[in-house]
């Protein structure tokens, strides 16, 4: 039952070197990290969650991962235990099978925490140490602290995304694409985008995925029988992986018959080319699609719609708060004013300065007085000082 070390680990992962980030992250370099991180994670084999994505729930979170596997969700296994569980009575094929039954677990117990230090060990090497200061205890260090608890925390502090950035998103999500460029870039779109929202607190489930992409493939008039051909696929087989394989063949099918010149001269001509059927029939289907993808739009413009009042009406209490603080100061302001000790006085005098002095300005206290100066000078009887402000 011998687990592999954080350094046999890390030596495994297909990114065991990952890149520097210099100074403060932002999205943008946090979700590049992430990348490689999911990649690192989902190579090291694992039974938990449904067995196909190696250990990609210790990155992703919960939402996220019931995306790429809606029955199988992620769960950290308890510790089994330092021995295997006592069976009173059991038989020895009975006792056999439970001391099985806890090897395994302790080796999936070990390998998950194992593969999180490995990958809590490549986020602290990558990130200059006091971007994740806050985290690191005093006692434990990182120990509490998982690989998703960091990459959660960078992006919370220095990858802050606003209902104005989201609104950006998603209308860069809904840009139509142009097919004379690589069908990945359609692909790649739809996935930064479902990325970039997810990071600001929004998850696009794969439907909204699937009807987007469709609509965007179905609007350039070329693929309609590769559209219905996928509408002709179960519920079950419509996922964003076939998605794309099924795409993209489509894409090389229709390269491979256009070549290059048709590929280049615009896809109108190509459209026509369709029988009417075909397009009768994925026009259809593009707007059941269309539909569906408006109804989750609704809500997603609706939570935006949400964020947007919260931020005017914070916005408008902090305007009210200013002004009254303003209201305080321009009443402090005529309030000392109105009784600063610098006022002129016409009955102060100073034997060295003269006449209409400052109320606590005289001869007997003076600051800064001159040669010969006559403390017991006054208004009444000057003692041959300063004529000065004399009227």
């Amino acid at each position: 039952m011998k687990t592999p070390s954080v350094e046999d680990i890390i030596a495994s992962f297909p990114h065991p070197i990952l890149p520097t980030v210099q100074g403060e992250p932002d999205y943008h370099t946090i979700h590049a990290i992430r990348k490689l991180l999911q990649a690192n994670s989902r190579s090291i084999d694992s039974h938990l969650g449904g067995g196909a994505l190696g250990h990609l729930g210790l990155i992703v979170s919960a939402a996220a991962y019931s995306i790429v596997a809606p029955a199988h969700p992620w769960t950290n296994p308890e510790s089994p235990g330092r021995t295997p569980t006592e069976i009173t009575g059991g038989t020895a094929a009975q006792i056999s099978a439970e001391r099985h039954r806890w090897e395994e677990a302790v080796t999936t117990f070990r390998t998950r925490a194992t593969v999180d230090q490995a990958l809590k060990k490549q986020i602290i090497t990558v990130f200059e140490p006091m971007y994740l200061e806050i985290l690191n205890n005093d006692m434990v260090g990182f120990a509490n602290t998982s690989a998703r608890d960091m990459l959660e925390h960078l992006f919370l502090s220095y990858g802050s995304i606003t209902a104005v950035d989201l609104e950006r998103n998603f209308e860069n999500m809904r840009k139509a694409w142009d097919p004379q460029q690589p069908v990945e870039t359609l692909f790649k779109q739809i996935q930064d985008c479902v990325d970039y929202a997810e990071a600001g607190g929004i998850t696009i489930g794969e439907a909204q995925k699937l009807s987007t992409a469709y609509t965007k493939v179905f609007a350039t008039g070329i693929f309609h029988s590769a559209c219905r051909r996928w509408n002709e696929r179960d519920a079950a087989a419509k996922t964003w992986n076939n998605f794309k394989t099924h795409f993209a063949t489509a894409y090389r099918q229709h390269k491979q018959m256009q070549g290059e010149s048709a590929a280049t001269s615009g896809y109108a001509n190509a459209a026509v080319a369709q029988p009417d059927e075909d397009l009768a029939e994925a026009a259809i289907d593009a707007f059941a699609n269309l539909a569906s993808a408006t109804a989750v739009d609704r809500t997603i413009v609706a939570t935006l719609t949400e964020a947007n009042s919260r931020l005017a009406k914070q916005l408008e209490d902090s305007a009210q708060a200013l002004k009254e603080v303003k209201a305080l100061l321009k009443k402090e302001r005529g309030e000392r004013v109105s009784r600063r000790p610098f006022a002129p006085s016409a009955d102060n005098y100073c034997w060295s300065h003269g006449y209409k002095l400052a109320r606590n300005h005289t001869s007997m206290n003076c600051l800064y007085p001159k040669s010969g100066h006559k403390k017991e000078a006054t208004k009444n009887n000057n003692m041959g000082g300063s004529q000065a402000l004399k009227e």
